[in-house]
This record gives C-alpha cells, sequence and structure tokens, in this order.
C-alpha cells in the first residue's frame, strides 16, 4: 500500500536550516545530529498531536449502525461524491473504478475510508480534480505520464492502451508516471496488466513516515511494490505489500478503535518499539524485515521517483492537510511471455500454482482477496453508516 503520514510535512530538516535551528534551540554547533534529532523529534510530536486528538474526537463516535451496499451503488455514490467535488468525467470515473476494486477485494483500509482523504485532497485542491495527463512515447517500449497534480488512475488509463501494445510489440514496456497523488491499492494496476496477458510490476513512493534501518527519523514511505502474472484457467496471481511492516492507514485505525498494535509495528518518538497506536503516530514505522525492508524501500523510491523525476518520499509534503501536491511517482513494467518462454507459459504457471497449493500446502498470494471479490459481487459490502454520511456530505454540499 502507498498511504504514509500525513502530517510530517513540516519536520522536514535540511542543512540550510541547521544553523538557525541550534542557534533558536540553544544547542551546541559541534554536535549536529543531536540537534537534528531533537528539533526533528519535537516537530514530529506537535504536528501528530492534531492527529493524536483528532483519533479522540473520532472514537467517540465510532458506535454507528451499518448498512449494506452492492458493487454497483459503491460506484454510484463515489461518481456522485467526486463530480459533487468537482472532478472531471474522466477523472471521476478512474478514481471511482479502483476504490470500488479494493472494497470489492476487502481492502477496506485503502478503501472508501481513504476515498474521504481523497474528496478532501480533491475539495482543497491538494489532487488536481480536473487534471489533463499528457501521454509521451520516449522510445519503442517506454512513455512517460505527466499527471498533471491528478491521480494514478487517471494518468495510468490515459497511458494503458498504448504501454500494452508498446509490452507486446517489444516485449517489454516501461510507463512512468510522475506527479499524481499516493497511487492507493498498486496490485490493482499490475492486475490489470496481467489481464492481458503480460507479467507486470510496479513500484510507488509516499510521503515518509518510515525510519531507515538503523535510524529513527522519517525517511521512506510506505513505499509499495507489486507484482501480477497470468495464469490459465484462473484470475491473475497477484502480489502486493510494502516495504514497511505496516501501512500508516492501520495504525491510524486502531488508534481510532483505541486499540494496542504489534510492538514490532513502529516506533515511538525515542525510537523505542511501542504498541500504543496513538504513541506511533507520533513516531515511525519501521521497515518490514529489517534492513531487508529499507533496502527495498530505497530501491522502490528510486524506481518510482528517481525514474520519474518526482519527488523522494522524504521531501513529499503531507498526505492530507494544505493544498501543496504532493508529486509522488510511479514505475510499471509490463512483459509479454510470448517473446520468452511462448504459449506454454501461461499453462506452466497454472501447473506451478497447482503444486505449490496441492503439494506443498502452501497459501497462494491474494486467494483471499478474490475470495472476498466473489462475496462481495454476491451480497454487497457491509459499511458503518458513518462513513457513507461523511460521503453523503460532500454530494449535499458541492464545490
Amino acid at each position: 500500500m502507498s498511504k504514509s503520514s500525513e502530517d510530517d510535512q513540516d519536520a522536514q530538516c535540511n542543512d540550510d536550516s541547521l544553523a538557525y535551528e541550534q542557534a533558536q534551540a540553544g544547542m551546541p554547533a559541534e554536535d549536529p545530529l543531536a540537534a537534528i534529532k531533537t528539533m526533528r523529534l519535537e516537530q514530529l510530536a506537535v504536528c501528530r498531536l492534531k492527529t493524536a486528538e483528532e483519533m479522540q474526537a473520532m472514537r467517540a463516535e465510532t458506535v454507528q449502525q451499518s448498512l449494506k451496499l452492492s458493487l454497483e451503488e459503491i460506484h454510484d455514490i463515489c461518481c456522485k461524491a467526486l463530480r459533487a467535488c468537482g472532478v472531471s468525467e474522466l477523472n471521476a470515473e478512474s478514481i471511482a473504478r479502483a476504490f470500488v476494486a479494493a472494497e470489492a477485494d476487502g481492502i477496506k483500509n485503502v478503501g472508501l475510508s481513504y476515498f474521504v482523504d481523497y474528496l478532501q485532497c480533491l475539495s482543497n485542491g491538494k489532487i488536481n480534480p480536473k487534471a489533463v495527463p499528457k501521454v509521451s512515447q520516449t522510445g519503442a517500449g517506454s512513455l512517460l505520464v505527466e499527471g498533471d497534480g491528478g491521480t494514478t488512475m487517471a494518468a495510468f488509463d490515459v497511458a494503458f492502451a498504448d504501454f500494452v501494445e508498446a509490452a507486446k510489440s517489444t516485449g517489454i514496456a516501461a510507463l512512468s508516471v510522475k506527479n499524481v497523488h499516493a497511487c492507493g491499492v498498486l496490485g490493482y494496476f499490475v492486475e490489470r496488466i496481467a489481464e492481458r496477458g503480460l507479467v507486470g510490476q510496479a513500484y510507488a513512493n509516499a510521503p515518509a513516515m518510515v525510519a531507515p534501518f538503523g535510524g529513527m527519523l522519517p525517511f521512506f514511505g510506505t513505499n509499495p511494490l507489486a507484482f501480477a502474472v497470468p495464469v490459465a484457467g484462473r484470475a491473475p496471481l497477484v502480489v502486493d505489500q510494502s516495504t514497511s511492516t505496516t501501512a500508516y492507514v492501520n495504525i491510524r485505525a486502531a488508534a481510532l478503535r483505541n486499540q494496542p498494535i504489534p510492538d514490532h509495528w513502529a516506533l515511538n518518538e525515542h525510537g523505542q518499539p511501542t504498541t500504543d497506536a496513538n504513541v506511533a503516530l507520533a513516531g515511525t514505522i519501521t521497515p518490514s524485515g529489517g534492513y531487508k525492508g529499507s533496502n527495498l524501500a530505497l530501491m522502490v523510491d528510486v524506481m518510482s521517483a528517481g525514474l520519474s523525476g518526482s519527488t523522494w518520499s522524504h521531501a513529499a509534503g503531507s498526505l492530507t492537510e494544505g493544498n501543496e501536491q504532493l508529486n509522488l511517482g510511479q514505475f510499471f513494467v509490463a512483459i509479454d511471455p510470448l517473446h520468452f518462454s511462448g504459449e506454454d507459459f501461461y499453462l506452466q504457471m497454472q501447473d506451478y500454482v497447482r503444486v505449490l497449493e496441492e503439494s506443498y500446502g502452501a497459501y497462494i498470494p491474494g486467494s483471499n482477496r478474490l475470495e472476498q471479490r466473489r462475496k462481495h459481487q454476491e451480497q454487497g459490502v457491509e459499511f458503518d453508516q458513518g462513513l457513507i454520511d461523511q460521503i453523503q456530505g460532500y454530494i449535499a454540499n458541492p464545490v
């Protein structure tokens, strides 16, 4: 997942401001690292205080009635809310489809609860509601999309047909997206690539919330990567995971419910493990697998922000606060198996998955997601009434 810290943009430290910060804090100039850490942590505590207070206020309102909506009804309410926020038709349809897919697959932490964050950003201009992404084909197998401050969903949709055609004609194609907001479910995009018979890869960066291995200050985003492969006789095999131990939205949800979190998820402001979600909001998320996750987060930052010319995770602003656009990046790769192993590839993958599951008893990535999809297509999705009321509020008060 790519959702990260919303409130740490004002805590950015750099060499140009170090001397001033030391003088203001009365810190000795000979200890610049301590100065940076102390000021950074003080700033983080202040800017996250608002989040903790909001969680306490929201917690008092969490006892809600529930209701069930079909996928078609979810799509309808999403489109209405997006139009109420001034979103153009092209952008509205792209965004709505992605959020419906998240709810269909049971990925609720980046479903309609995250959609509300999108509506806020679209309303205040942090996301350009009328973005017109521009596609440039820079080579036979390379494309670049300038997202115009909008969403990955719209940018990807505008380039998708050309991207697939480039992969099928050359064997491998790459699509780089720049100047967009956080992408939501990265697996949504690679699954669409795999549905065209191609192997898909994706990388996405996000605002800093994760301490690098050995550090205690946010530098990386949750920086997810995703992979999808077509398999004969079944839906594509999809792997979608962040390079952090968990997503920021999971910690925020735990704080809302006043529930503890596992002690390996996050560090407090002093760099120590914590089980208190509210304390974690003022600290950092840990990288998945220690130095391995930290290394992967670095690679994702380079692939997504570096190759697209977007903003590095540590320099990106708040995910929701203010109206500064984030200029995040993503990088997608599509590979046509017909140019390599040939037509047998899809049946080989079918046998591979069968052996992995039946002979070795392994869980196949995405199996629960597909089961949730079947269930929700038949039975609809259950929501707290309060969440739907929030969305209806945007519909009732168009910008």
